[in-house]
């Protein structure tokens, strides 16, 4: 079914649905009368069904109705500014997943960027857009940091690495999360509450940043033998931490 988001309240019982999500409902995916569609208004699931298309607007009468319930288990990402389209990628495909927060913040070896609210619209109309296509009810959070300092990691019952430390330390395998005999976060596993996992840029972390994290009780884990760019580790780590995790 598909899934629509709205800024629009109801109004005796319906939604009246214009300008770009009437175009794209109607003109682009061809919806006609009584077709079923699901419309989220203010942390409501709305089941619907289109009773009436005018030529500028059409008519969703509502069926029922319920409110949408966030999972108590919820994964963030942390990751180093990278290129506009790079952000925009991860930001489509982290949304599409089910990631709850996306926080981006400057580091030692990142892109130098300049954040407009032009900028924000366009970050969070592209996850708004993939939740739409993905049929997620919830956009995720899109944080832009000042500095990696201004997020409290006390937040977080599980913090993951993804960077390289000294080699007579521990160091863990994606793989070894999905290991039920993994002593190390069994009980994490069955509870871990709010999950952070980080991200680097491509030219790595310097070893501040990596003291930063170890400090504050993450653990460092590798993604494999290749290295992977900032976005498709993002991404592949995401799906994987989403999927045994969550």
């Amino acid at each position: 079914m598909k899934l629509l988001f709205t800024d629009n309240p109801p109004k005796n019982n319906q939604f009246i649905l214009r300008g770009e999500s009437y175009h794209h409902l109607i003109r682009v995916l061809r919806f006609k009368r009584n077709d079923s569609i699901s419309i989220i208004w203010q942390n409501t699931f709305y089941h619907t069904e289109i009773k009436e298309i005018k030529p500028e607007y059409c008519l969703a009468v509502i069926l029922s109705a319920e409110k949408i319930i966030r999972p108590g288990k919820q994964l963030s990402l942390l990751i180093s500014v990278i290129k506009e389209d790079k952000i925009k990628l991860v930001i489509e495909k982290l949304s599409e997943i089910g990631i709850s927060t996306l926080y981006f913040y400057p580091s030692a070896y990142s892109q130098k960027y300049i954040l407009t609210e032009n900028k924000k619209i366009k970050f969070y109309n592209i996850a708004k857009s993939a939740c739409e296509q993905s049929g997620n009810p919830i956009i995720p959070s899109l944080i832009f940091l000042n500095t990696i300092s201004d997020l409290d990691f006390s937040r977080f019952d599980l913090k993951i690495g993804f960077f390289e430390i000294l080699k007579n330390s521990e160091k863990y395998s994606l793989k070894s999360l999905a290991d039920k005999n993994f002593n190390e976060l069994k009980s994490q596993k069955e509870n871990p509450g709010n999950i952070i996992y980080t991200i680097g840029p491509e030219g790595g972390y310097d070893k501040d940043e990596i003291d930063f994290f170890l400090d504050r009780g993450f653990l460092s884990f590798n993604l494999g033998p290749t290295i992977l760019r900032s976005e498709t580790a993002a991404i592949s780590a995401g799906f994987f931490l989403k999927t045994f995790l969550i």
